[in-house]
């Protein structure tokens, strides 16, 4: 496991995120043909350094828990493939996108801080007229995602980033994440 942080008041870019393939180890990118199923735990926290009880999903901070295309230092969108979930500073939805539509995105409750929540992610044929995306947290499924599937070649991410806007009150905002894997279907 590890600890992600940044501050509310300032612009920072924290991620854990696949890693660049060595020659002649296994590919590390999962293909949506082969159902790839993202798996991770998280637990936020802020360490309310301003005493006004600001929670961990603080408006001046955005996340992302997922599969996505192209790995970067912002949140995932329109034209990106990707599924996942996001946390915009005012919401937390289940995510996806085929590099095609606008994304699909379905509204959640935002998870309790300072209590562990299992987030997964199931992209099911994205290459096929039937493909879906299912979300499920503490193992419910949340949201079915039959549109907007991806198709592209994906990597992992676990993503935190302060907005910069200045309008935080300084907390530092922790995520611990442990990731419980990601795996697809052989050929």
């Amino acid at each position: 496991q590890i600890i992600i942080e940044t501050l509310d008041s300032g612009a920072g870019v924290m991620a854990v995120e696949t890693l660049t393939e060595l020659a002649r180890a296994l590919g590390n990118e999962f293909t949506p043909a082969r159902t790839p199923r993202f798996l991770t735990q998280i637990s936020a926290h802020t360490d309310n350094a301003s005493g006004e009880g600001q929670p961990a999903f603080d408006p001046d901070v955005t996340m992302f828990y997922g599969l996505r295309q192209t790995l970067g230092p912002a949140l995932p969108a329109h034209p990106e493939h990707h599924a996942g979930f996001i946390w915009t500073g005012a919401a937390f939805t289940a995510s996806s996108n085929d590099g095609v539509a606008t994304q699909t995105t379905t509204p959640l409750d935002t998870p309790s801080d300072d209590a562990q929540h299992q987030l997964e992610v199931i992209v099911f044929g994205g290459v096929t007229t039937v493909g879906r995306v299912e979300f499920y947290i503490d193992g419910v499924l949340v949201a079915t995602h039959s549109t907007n599937i991806p198709t592209a070649v994906l990597d992992w991410q676990h993503l935190i980033i302060g907005l910069g806007t200045g309008a935080g009150a300084g907390d530092t905002i922790s995520v611990t994440v442990r990731n419980g894997g990601t795996q697809e279907c052989p050929a």
